[in-house]
């Protein structure tokens, strides 16, 4: 997933979008809202919640997870122009 400014990492600073890779089957461009008047995800010890917006394609992304089967570690992401 390709982020866009600004910011570095979706656990420590805002994003406003993020792209996945293009699916040419569900006629989406792969933008993906993480942030509105009204959503975006948060992060709170180490857990990510809220939600994002991935259009009529995709719909609503929930973060919130109770299956406890994801560890966030913290890491370095190398980003670049789409």
């Amino acid at each position: 997933m390709n982020f866009q400014e600004p910011g570095i990492s979706l656990l420590e600073t805002e994003y406003y979008f993020a792209q996945s890779v293009q699916n040419q089957e569900l006629a989406w461009d792969g933008w993906v809202s993480l942030s509105g008047n009204t959503y975006g995800p948060t992060r709170d010890n180490n857990k990510i919640s809220g939600y994002a917006w991935g259009d009529d394609v995709v719909g609503w992304i929930a973060f919130d997870n109770n299956l406890d089967q994801v560890t966030i570690e913290e890491a370095t992401a190398q980003c670049g122009p789409v």
